[in-house]
C-alpha cells in the first residue's frame, strides 16, 4: 500500500514537471541540436532552420534570440505566434576569422514564458591567411610582427617566464634589426635576429628572470623601439609583468590576508589654485602571519601615496596580525590639468591569496 502511494506521488510530481517545463517553454522545437559537419572558414555563411510549434493555448511572443558569440545570429518573426500555430528561427553562423578546428555556438531563444536553448556545431578548415593578417602589426620598411605588447601578469620571486612575438620580413630587400630600449625595468631579458633576408621569419625572445638575488616588486615596465634599416619604428614594443612574492612561502591558512578600508578614494571638487589635498587609506591585515608591503604605485602619477608604519629591515612597511598601517594619498591640483583626474593605486603585498589591489582615485579640478 505504501509503495503504491509512493509510486502515485512520483507520477504526479513527474507530471507536475512536465507541465511545468512545457509552460517555461511553450514552443516545442522539433530539434534544438544541428551539426553543419565539416566547413571552410572562407565558404560563407551557413543557415539552419529550427521549426518549433506553439503548445500553449494561448499566443507567445518571441521576445529576442540572444547568441554566444557575434559570429552566430538570428531571424525569426516578432508577430504573436498563435496556439498550434508554427514557426521557425533561423540560426546564421559566420565562420571567417574564427579559429579552425571544432565549435559550439548558442542562441537562447526568449519567449514572453520561458527560453529554449538551441546550439550549431561543427568543424572549421582554416583558410589560407595572407602575411598581413599573421603579422598584423607593421614596423617599418616591410617588417611586420604577429604582436607589440605582452602583459605577462603576475611573476613570482624565484621564478621566469618568457614569450615570443613573431616577426617577418615582408620586403624585397635585407632588413636590419636594432632593438634600443626606451624604459627600463634592469630585469627584461632581449633575444633578436639582427638581420632578416627577405620573407624570412623569426621571433623576437624576451622574458624576465625573478631567480636572483636582488628582489623586486610591483610593476616590471619595458618599452622597446625598433629601428628598422637605420629608421625609427613609430611602434613600440611594450612588455609588463608584476613581481609579487612566492605564494607558497606561507602555508594555506597561515599566510597574512590583506583588507583596505575602502576601494575607491574620491577628492571630491578642488580649487586649481589650492595647493594640496590629502586623503587616507588604511591597510589591515586579517591573517595570521606579518603582512609585508611591499610597493604601493600610482599609476597615473596624480595621487602621490605615502606610507606610515612599522619598516622591516630592507625599510618595507611590516604589519602585525590584527594590525594596520596608514597611506596618506596626496594630490596637487596645481599640477592637473582642468576636468576629471583620474589615478590607480596599484598596492603589492605578500597576500598570497591577494598580492594586488587597486585603489582608485578620482577628483575634480576646477
Amino acid at each position: 500500500m505504501i509503495r503504491a502511494i509512493h509510486i502515485l506521488l512520483l507520477s504526479i510530481f513527474g507530471l507536475g514537471c512536465v507541465v511545468a517545463a512545457e509552460r517555461g517553454a511553450p514552443l516545442r522545437f522539433a530539434e534544438t541540436k544541428h551539426n553543419f559537419g565539416n566547413i571552410r572558414e572562407d565558404g560563407g555563411v551557413h543557415r539552419h532552420s529550427f521549426r518549433f510549434v506553439n503548445t500553449a493555448e494561448h499566443p507567445v511572443v518571441i521576445l529576442k534570440v540572444g547568441t554566444s558569440c557575434g559570429c552566430t545570429t538570428a531571424e525569426y518573426s516578432r508577430k504573436p505566434i498563435m496556439p498550434n500555430g508554427e514557426g521557425v528561427v533561423v540560426v546564421v553562423y559566420d565562420p571567417m576569422n574564427q579559429p579552425g578546428g571544432e565549435f559550439m555556438r548558442r542562441a537562447t531563444v526568449y519567449t514572453s514564458e520561458g527560453s529554449t536553448v538551441l546550439t550549431v556545431s561543427g568543424e572549421i578548415t582554416p583558410r589560407e591567411k595572407s602575411i598581413e593578417e599573421q603579422y598584423a602589426v607593421s614596423l617599418g620598411e616591410g617588417l611586420r610582427a604577429e604582436a607589440n605588447s605582452h602583459a605577462f601578469g603576475y611573476i613570482e620571486q624565484g621564478g621566469s617566464a618568457r614569450s615570443t612575438f613573431g616577426v617577418v620580413n615582408a620586403s624585397d630587400a635585407v632588413a636590419e634589426i636594432r632593438i634600443v630600449p626606451s624604459e627600463e625595468s634592469g630585469l627584461l631579458d632581449v633575444r633578436y635576429p639582427q638581420t632578416l633576408q627577405p620573407g624570412e621569419r623569426a621571433e623576437i625572445d624576451f622574458g624576465y628572470d625573478l631567480s636572483g638575488s636582488a628582489s623586486k616588486y610591483g610593476t616590471l615596465n619595458d618599452v622597446l623601439m625598433i629601428d628598422v634599416n637605420g629608421r625609427r619604428s613609430h611602434v613600440p614594443l611594450i612588455i609588463n609583468a608584476i613581481a609579487i612574492d612566492s605564494r607558497a612561502k606561507f602555508a594555506e591558512s597561515e599566510g597574512p590576508r590583506v583588507q583596505l578600508s575602502e576601494n575607491f578614494i574620491k577628492f571630491g571638487t578642488l580649487k586649481r589654485s589650492q595647493h594640496a589635498a590629502k586623503r587616507t587609506l588604511e591597510i589591515r591585515n586579517e591573517g595570521i602571519a606579518p603582512l609585508t608591503v611591499r610597493a604601493i604605485e600610482s599609476m597615473a602619477g596624480v595621487a602621490l601615496p605615502t606610507v606610515v608604519g612599522e619598516r622591516g629591515v630592507r625599510g618595507e612597511i611590516v604589519v602585525p596580525s590584527d594590525g594596520a598601517c596608514t597611506v596618506t594619498v596626496t594630490i596637487r591640483p596645481s599640477e592637473c590639468p582642468i576636468g576629471v583626474a583620474i589615478d590607480r593605486l596599484r598596492i603589492i603585498t605578500d597576500d598570497p591569496h591577494s598580492p594586488m589591489r587597486t585603489v582608485k582615485v578620482s577628483a575634480i579640478v576646477e
